[in-house]
């Protein structure tokens, strides 16, 4: 048993050998051949964006990894050297893609392309299959309300005039205060929706819910599972509240003025009150949403979820920071030094309470219709409806 440990740490140690992920300057590299790979594995999730990896053989026999989005920089090598291409999907610059044209996933597996820029003759493919049980919701919401200014900060006090001879020492002036933060601004209401439920059949050989959102401008489109739609929620949510600016700090009391021959020093002025947090704003209300769907499948409306609460309120701004006190001054004799008195800090402000949340949406509406009056587009593409 010890000799067959021994192999097999043997093994992994030349496998690694082989395959480092140390940093790799591929200009000092004689490249043989590419393979492109999902960091995932072979299938992926439509919509949802997931990281490429390229391995490359050298003519010594020797085979590197890149490195992934977030690796360090003195781990493998950079994919900015590479031309990636990949219809109905987006490659940027670190490997990660995101397949954006969801209805082609039904008929045809995602197909990458990736080419050598320093010489373009040496390329590879990957041809990765889509999986539509990778999500349990979808979420829509309104925009989030605009942050609130913060209150302006106080300004400070003046110092007191130092006295001469024996004339005392002039007080320092009191800070002002500072401004309260304004409200958060209100949270939009979730869009209003029309969404339409089919089922169809992709040449994978599965059972897909299709589900269409319109809010009168774009369409988009979302795949689940059959057998993963049951409770599957789709949320039409208000936007959060904006967040209370934050209080402006009181301004520093001004320092008292000195003095001489025992006369009495300045006063510290008084530090400035901080201003409030404003309030959060008040969450968005939920979207409008009118569900329609095939009328061959009533059990659509009875797998998948639908809700549109209230967006939350928005945090409430903190209070600002109360002026420091003027310190007193000091009278400088020969019998001992007099000091004045410092003056008084300011009040710290109070932080205010986050926003009320939006109210829930209008009630939501259920239609059977036709599959032919609900997805003549959809249709005119070829998806075979059930």
């Amino acid at each position: 048993m010890k000799a067959i440990t021994s192999l097999s740490l043997a093994i992994s140690v030349v496998l690694l050998a082989a395959c480092t992920a140390a940093p790799v300057d591929l200009s000092q590299k004689k490249i043989t051949s590419l393979k492109l790979f999902s960091w995932s594995g072979t299938q992926y999730c439509p919509g949802r964006p997931f990281p490429l990896g390229l391995e490359i053989f050298t003519d010594t026999g020797e085979r590197y990894l890149s490195r992934k989005s977030g690796d360090p920089k003195d781990q493998g090598f950079s994919l900015e050297g590479f031309e990636f291409t990949a219809a109905g999907a987006t490659v940027e610059r670190d490997g990660t893609v995101t397949n954006h044209d969801v209805l082609a996933t039904i008929e045809r597996p995602l197909e990458i392309g990736v080419r050598y820029r320093a010489d373009p003759a040496l390329g590879a493919t990957l041809a990765l299959t889509p999986r539509y049980d990778c999500d349990r919701q979808f979420l829509l919401k309104g925009a989030e309300g605009p942050r609130a200014n913060d209150g302006t900060s106080g300004a400070d006090g003046q110092p007191g005039l130092d006295g001469r001879n024996d004339i005392p020492g002039g007080d320092g002036g009191n800070g002002s205060d500072g401004q309260s933060g304004g409200p958060g601004g209100l949270g939009a209401p979730g869009p209003e929706l029309k969404v339409s439920l089919g089922l169809i059949k992709t040449v994978w050989n599965n059972y897909v819910v299709l589900i269409r959102l319109d809010d009168g401008q774009t369409a988009s489109w979302k795949l689940v599972a059959a057998g993963n739609a049951e409770n599957y929620v789709l949320s039409n949510q208000g936007g959060a509240g904006g967040r209370g600016g934050d209080g402006g700090n009181g301004g520093k009391g001004g320092d008292g003025g000195n003095s001489f021959n025992k006369a009495q020093p300045g006063k510290g002025g008084n530090g400035g009150k901080a201003g409030e947090g404003g309030v959060g704003g008040r969450g968005g209300d939920g979207g409008r949403m009118e569900v329609y769907y095939d009328e061959r499948h009533p059990e659509l409306i009875q797998w998948l979820r639908f809700s549109h609460p209230g967006g939350p309120g928005g945090p409430g701004g903190l209070g600002g920071k109360g002026g420091w006190q003027g310190r007193g001054g000091t009278s400088f004799s020969e019998d001992g030094d007099l000091e004045g008195e410092d003056g008084v800090a300011g009040a710290d402000g109070r932080s205010a309470p986050p926003g009320d949340r939006g109210e829930a949406g209008p009630l939501i509406t259920t239609t059977p219709a036709p599959a032919s009056d609900l997805f003549e587009k959809e249709m005119g593409l070829g998806l075979m409806f059930l």
